[in-house]
């Protein structure tokens, strides 16, 4: 149980909040979940993510693009540009 106590991950309220509100796949909330970490939990603005990355949490290359393609159709996600690089859309959650 020690182990529970070394560390966190600060979000908003704001998506705290909303995140179980919206209806998402399984395979969506762990890819909202893996780029919340990569953003709030490493401090920084921007996920990089590869497809082949998404196998950390149980998402198969082969299904990657298409969990992510509907994240950003559905505006919970957005892109830098044309670069692999993803965040949780906080204007959707407002």
């Amino acid at each position: 149980m020690d182990n529970f106590n070394k560390g966190f991950v600060q979000i908003p309220h704001k998506i705290g909040n909303f995140l179980p509100l919206i209806n998402l796949t399984a395979r969506e909330v762990r890819v909202v979940l893996l780029i919340l970490r990569l953003t709030y939990g490493c401090q920084r603005r921007w996920a990089k993510l590869k497809f082949r990355d998404l196998q950390t949490v149980k998402i198969a290359p082969s299904h990657a693009g298409k969990v992510v393609k509907s994240l950003l159709a559905h505006s919970v996600i957005i892109q830098n540009g044309k670069t692999k690089e993803y965040r949780i859309n906080e204007e959707y959650l407002s």
